[in-house]
């Protein structure tokens, strides 16, 4: 990631993490989603997806929605 692109994601993960989404989940998994949040580059890593997808589906569509909304972002930027 580009360092314009590092702070557009660390602004949307700020934000997310006041969503209900992310405040209502279960401690262990918000340690497991806060580790994605900082080893997510944009890439595709089968480590780091295998991770991912092993999360509940309400965490996994947390990290969509933040994944898309950065997406959009940077085709803006």
């Amino acid at each position: 990631m580009t360092p314009k692109q590092i702070k557009i994601w660390r602004d949307l993960v700020g934000k997310a993490k006041s969503w209900d989404e992310y405040i209502n989940l279960p401690y262990e998994v918000k340690v497991i989603i806060d580790k994605c949040f900082i080893d997510y580059e944009g890439i595709t890593d089968f480590k780091f997806y295998s991770i991912l997808n092993s999360l509940p589906n309400d965490a996994i569509s947390l990290f969509s929605s933040v994944d898309i909304q950065f997406r959009w972002a940077c085709e803006e930027n």
